[in-house]
């Protein structure tokens, strides 16, 4: 089956199109924040609060990824289900505090570092 000049302009077209950055055709553009769940419209605090427990249960999979379901329980102080939930990234089971032990048990040290920010003024 041979392809008429037409309908490979056509293709080489759609190939080019295909081939641009996303952003090429966006009309606009936001900058992300940093923060995934402050771009998504959480208050601050709670924004915060979710950015810190996403980043320890990432940790978290990390350090238990390649492990069975049991050994990383007994590694990490709780139950099987508590590690699926952890894999799944099921952000709303854990409390900060929890993750935090889970990573101390699994002899990872955990540290905070706090910024300042200023107050936009508008």
């Amino acid at each position: 089956m041979s392809l008429t000049k037409d309908t490979r302009g056509r293709r080489s077209e759609l190939h080019n199109r295909s081939r641009r950055s996303p952003t090429a055709a966006a009309s606009h553009v936001t900058p992300a924040s940093g923060n995934v769940f402050a771009d998504l419209g959480f208050p601050p605090a709670e924004a915060e609060a979710l950015k810190i427990r996403s980043d320890l249960m990432s940790e978290l999979r990390r350090v238990i990824a390649g492990m069975t379901r049991v050994r990383a329980a007994e590694l990490l102080g709780v139950s099987p289900q508590h590690v699926v939930e952890l894999m799944r990234g099921h952000i709303d089971r854990f409390t900060i505090d929890a993750l935090v032990s889970m990573l101390v048990r699994a002899g990872i040290r955990t540290r905070i570092s706090l910024d300042k920010r200023r107050k936009s003024v508008a």
